[in-house]
């Protein structure tokens, strides 16, 4: 099940120049705790610079259904572990599950994908034009968006992993 985590690491006080180093942490964090349960965890991210949220990061993440809600939970905690003086911060983690995603049904898949891409398709908007053509994403877009809008990062733009295996410390 996909699930959108998007992170206002700025709102929250932490320094633009240091958010990809925070995002980093915040994925160690999440792919160490995923490790006992099934030892994968699939991501992508973006990082972009806006007027009204400052420097923050969107991300998709599949979790198996079972672990969403705990992984949630942590997830609170592990950015409040992250954010200087280990405060938390309203407004700074929004989660919500991808429309379609928990049934099964052909009405609900075509529902879940037009959300995924129209997710993959907010994130990529900083990309070239003729990208989002020869992708096909300029059938999902979200009213608004735009593409080829520019914003300044510090560090990695973007991310992913397909799949990543934790081995437990003990062996």
């Amino acid at each position: 099940m996909t699930h959108r985590y998007d992170i206002s690491w700025e709102h929250a006080g932490v320094a633009e120049k240091d958010v990809t180093a925070a995002t980093r942490a915040f994925l160690k964090r999440a792919a160490d705790w995923m490790g006992p349960y099934d030892g994968k965890l699939y991501w992508i991210y973006v990082h972009e610079r806006g007027e009204t949220h400052g420097a923050h990061v969107h991300m998709l993440l599949h979790l198996r259904p079972d672990l969403a809600t705990y992984f949630r939970k942590a997830a609170r905690r592990w950015i409040r572990s992250i954010l200087p003086g280990g405060r938390n911060v309203k407004g700074t983690l929004k989660v919500q599950v991808l429309r379609g995603a928990m049934t099964p049904d052909e009405v609900s898949n075509d529902l879940y994908r037009s959300d995924l891409y129209g997710r993959v398709h907010y994130m990529l908007k900083h990309g070239s034009p003729i990208t989002e053509v020869a992708l096909g994403l300029h059938r999902f877009a979200f009213p608004g968006t735009t593409w080829g809008r520019r914003s300044t990062v510090y560090g990695r733009r973007a991310g992913w992993w397909q799949e990543r295996t934790i081995r437990n410390a003990a062996k």
